[in-house]
């Protein structure tokens, strides 16, 4: 009777000792899923925050332009010189988001300008923005 008492613990120390190195690696597995989840989560993240701020500044210009546009009479956005007082008033409060400004008539010809590069008789009139707009 020795014998089987004999194997059976034989046999159950077998079994224990190999589901050591599967106990380790569930450990370990678990662990890189674990990181990669964090990591890929944050990245998800990252972008969806930086996607909200991108959109947050579009209404913002789109809000600043349209109140310019409701509280300015036509005859003072056709001057040059007016546009220039009003993109350095929205530079001062909405750093890196204007470049330049400019205004074009109901034919896509710009009718006033002012920023950074020279101004040249522009028309828009075929270009796909204007259209829609």
């Amino acid at each position: 009777m020795d014998a089987p008492k004999h194997l059976r613990k034989t046999l159950l120390v077998a079994v224990y000792l190999s589901m050591i190195p599967l106990f380790v690696m569930a450990v370990v597995l678990g662990y890189e899923f674990h990181s990669a989840y964090v990591e890929r989560s944050l990245i998800y993240l990252s972008k969806l925050a930086q996607k909200h701020a991108q959109d947050i500044s579009i209404f913002l210009v789109i809000s600043v332009m349209e109140t310019i546009a409701r509280t300015t009479s036509i005859d003072k956005l056709t001057d040059s010189s007016y546009l220039g007082f009003i993109l350095s008033s929205i530079r001062d409060h909405q750093r890196g988001v204007f470049v330049d400004i400019g205004l074009a008539d109901e034919n896509g010809l710009e009718v006033a300008y002012s920023g950074f590069f020279s101004r040249v008789v522009t028309n828009y009139r075929d270009i796909e923005w204007f259209r829609e707009t």
